[in-house]
């Protein structure tokens, strides 16, 4: 079990004490420390906090506090000197020890860890490879925190080494603290040297690597300086490989920077504190001396964003900006990165700063979650745009086969649509409000919940009782304005209805049960007796079961339809068979039975050269060749991944990745229940891609493997937790594919067979 103490509120500052009145220079820094104890371990005696300057790493203060395990939390208020980069902070106690944690030079707070201290130690042959820069403080050790003991988080821990350096002795001793007892990926910075990688080391009280023999490795510089001569802080990133263990380096006081001991590779530098500055850098060998040159950063830029609004609306509405990918015909494909508003301008605008000049959808929100409208952008660096909303007042009556329905959440846009406005309808079915513009509205229906008025985001959170899964769709209307300028609507929902209940066959007694909570779904049918269905009249509804397994779905017009249930159950979603239906108008069907099928269980056994394999991610795809997903799960320690098929289910697709072991997929014959075998290789190589392919996007082509699966590329950037799909200028980058041959099918297009070694890249080509 995994549990936290933290250290002593009761403390006595033993090295200074805190005056009433702080110099000018002087900053006041709020710090908090807690403690990752197990068992009877737990730090006591006194505890000393470190801060150095972030940029120099010269020391500013110390501070000697009094702990104790009792307590449950530690917070000091420290006054030190004010730095325009920053402070670094890190505690010690005996036998405990806390990873460096920055205070960028705008903020007043951080907090530390201690963790128990293990030492790492390390020798390095001085002499031959003209290592005399090394000192106490220059090198610096940092890791990935990873599985096994789960006392700490995933992250980054590290700290100083202390060099010891004899005249008469030819090696350089290091000593670098770490977490102890814990499984670890470790890097050691040598300044201009490559740094010492390894992966899985297990740290203990002391730990002794050995002798190592540093390599000289490539260098970067640049250089932005600062006009009040303030310092930059710069971190420089792998794009594969290595993602959390970044390189840090701070301009001097001429706006210059330098990277040491880098590999072969590529890499981001990013600017500390900046939304959209980031420079693209590849090193092609350890002889690499690359200078990026006067480097130009986006935190002068300014958006600013108004709206243009009737004098009716007496709305809070708010903006946020999201960076976009546009497509040939200008409309959005892809949306990214959510910035939100700085502050207001003077003239009650919003204002985002730093924002890198591209394209950009501003969407315009309420406090009660509503969205009013959206549009696109191309910002330049300093731009003001302006949001025109009409805003059109709207009168409305909600009916059900002419009886009115009261206390009812109306939906303009639909509850999941781009533009969404919601009204509750009131006695008689009225409802009323503003619509921000003319048009066609589809609108959905559906029960009010207990709040009134509601206020909460996009999602209903806050909306207490509210169940967004009983939704009768009621179709598309055209809103326009009459003479007077006010819109009306009346919205009629047809009588006829759909009644039953929801079943399924128990495991152990065999009977039909009842399934509360079960979501039944209807689909009208797109076309009956060769006759269309009106695009403008409804197309779905759903319901949920009550306690008693029963279901009503109204408001469903004369037409033909598909019904289907679907429930969680057992720890595994069932689905039942779809029932089709014939309604006639004002017709009630009653006593409908939706049973839920059985599923059979498969098993996917991962192993590598008869190893096994824990934490593979497994895709079961069903139909084979639909290059759909049906279930995905992780293999657990004893390398076995659990899904559940339907009864029916013959043969399957499945893929499998693993960290360090690539991916690779096979169809397999299900239907005698044995386990699932697959066997991963560590060879490994990547294929390059087309984004666009004679006007078919790349995520709806599918990628046959050697093993005979099928699955779309848009399922594996879908599901890309691992980044295995990366974007390269106008091509993306399948990584981690077994060798083997694959063969890319484009939608709509004839497919390429491409070899993949292993270690290597391989393309398709336009």
């Amino acid at each position: 079990m995994r549990s936290s103490q933290a250290l002593a509120v009761a403390l006595a500052i033993l090295a200074s004490t805190v005056v009433a009145a702080q110099p000018a220079d002087r900053v006041e820094l709020t710090v908090r420390l807690d403690a990752v104890v197990s068992g009877d371990e737990a730090p006591s005696g006194d505890v000393t906090i470190e801060f150095s300057d972030a940029s120099t790493r010269e020391p500013v203060a110390s501070w000697v506090v009094a702990a104790s395990a009792e307590e449950q939390s530690f917070e000091v208020a420290v006054p030190t000197l004010e730095s325009r980069s920053g402070w670094l902070l890190r505690a010690r106690s005996e036998g405990w020890w806390s990873p460096a944690a920055l205070i960028p030079w705008d903020e007043r707070e951080a907090s530390l860890t201690l963790v128990p201290e293990g030492l790492v130690r390390f020798a390095v042959d001085g002499t031959d490879t003209a290592v005399d820069f090394l000192e106490t403080g220059k090198i610096w050790i940092d890791g990935r925190v990873d599985r096994r003991r789960v006392r700490l988080d995933r992250g980054l821990y590290g700290g100083p080494c202390e060099v010891d350096r004899e005249p008469d002795r030819r090696e350089v001793l290091i000593t670098c603290p770490f977490a102890r007892d814990e499984e670890v990926e470790l890097r050691v910075r040598l300044g201009p040297f490559l740094p010492l990688l390894l992966s899985e080391v297990t740290v203990e009280a002391d730990t002794d690597l050995g002798l190592v023999e540093p390599v000289r490795g490539a260098r970067v510089t640049g250089s932005l300086p600062s006009p009040d001569g303030s310092s930059h802080q710069f971190r420089l990133r792998q794009r594969d490989g290595f993602q959390a263990l970044g390189w840090v380096a701070w301009t001097d006081s001429g706006g210059a920077l330098t990277f040491e001991g880098l590999s072969p590779a590529a890499y981001e530098l990013r600017l500390a504190g900046s939304d959209g500055d980031s420079w693209p850098v590849r090193i092609e060998s350890l002889s690499d001396q690359i200078d990026l040159g006067p480097l130009v950063s986006f935190a002068g830029n300014l958006l600013s964003v108004s709206f243009v609004t009737p004098s009716v609306l007496e709305i809070d509405l708010r903006p946020t900006v999201s960076s976009v990918t546009l497509g040939p015909d200008g409309e959005v494909e892809r949306r990214e990165r959510r910035f939100e508003f700085h502050d207001r301008g003077s003239d009650d605008s919003f204002l985002w700063r730093g924002l890198a000049p591209g394209d950009y959808e501003v969407a315009i929100w309420d406090d009660r979650g509503n969205r009013w409208g959206y549009d696109v952008l191309r910002f330049f660096g300093q731009d003001h745009h302006y949001v025109e909303l009409d805003a059109v007042p709207l009168v409305g009556r909600v009916e059900r086969g002419g009886e009115p329905l009261e206390d009812v959440m109306v939906w303009f846009g639909g509850m999941w649509g781009r533009e969404r406005i919601s009204f509750r309808s009131r006695e008689e079915g009225f409802f009323g409000g503003l619509l921000p513009r003319e048009g066609f509205w589809p609108v959905e229906v559906t029960p009010a919940p207990d709040c009134d008025p509601c206020e909460g985001g996009w999602d209903t959170d806050g909306w207490g009782d509210f169940d967004d899964r009983e939704v009768n769709d009621a179709g598309f209307f055209e809103i326009e304005a009459d003479s007077d300028g006010v819109a009306r609507i009346d919205i009629d929902l047809a009588a006829g209805a759909i009644s039953g209940r929801v079943v399924r066959r128990g495991v152990e007694s065999g009977l039909l049960e009842s399934v509360a909570g079960a979501r039944v779904w209807v689909w009208a049918a797109g076309e009956v007796a060769g006759e269309q269905q009106d695009p403008l009249q409804p197309g779905s509804w759903r319901g949920r079961t009550d306690a008693s397994g029963a279901f009503e779905v109204t408001g469903l017009p004369e037409w033909n339809y598909s019904i289907h249930a679907e429930a969680y159950v057992d720890e595994r979603e069932l689905q039942s068979a779809p029932l089709k239906v014939q309604l006639w108008d004002d017709e009630r069907i009653e006593d409908v039975e939706l049973r839920l099928a059985d599923q059979r269980l498969v098993t996917v056994v991962v192993r590598s050269g008869g190893v096994p394999v824990a934490g593979a991610q497994t895709f079961v795809l069903h139909s084979p060749g639909s290059g759909g997903v049906l279930a995905n799960s992780y293999s657990d320690g004893a390398a076995e991944a659990t899904h559940y098929l339907s009864m029916d289910a013959e043969y399957v697709d499945v893929v499998v990745r693993a960290e360090g072991f690539g991916m690779n997929g096979w169809r397999f014959d299900v239907r005698d229940g044995a386990p699932v075998e697959v066997d991963l290789t560590v060879d490994r190589g990547s294929l390059r891609l087309p984004q666009w392919r004679d006007g078919v996007y790349f995520r709806d082509a599918r990628l046959y493997t050697p093993g005979g699966a099928s699955i779309r590329i848009g399922t594996l950037a879908a599901l890309n937790d691992r980044g295995q799909i990366q974007k390269d200028g106008d091509e993306a980058i399948v990584n981690d594919l077994a060798p083997g041959t694959y063969t890319y099918c484009p939608k709509d297009d004839a497919c390429t067979r491409i070899d993949i070694l292993p270690w290597a890249e391989s393309r398709v080509r336009e």
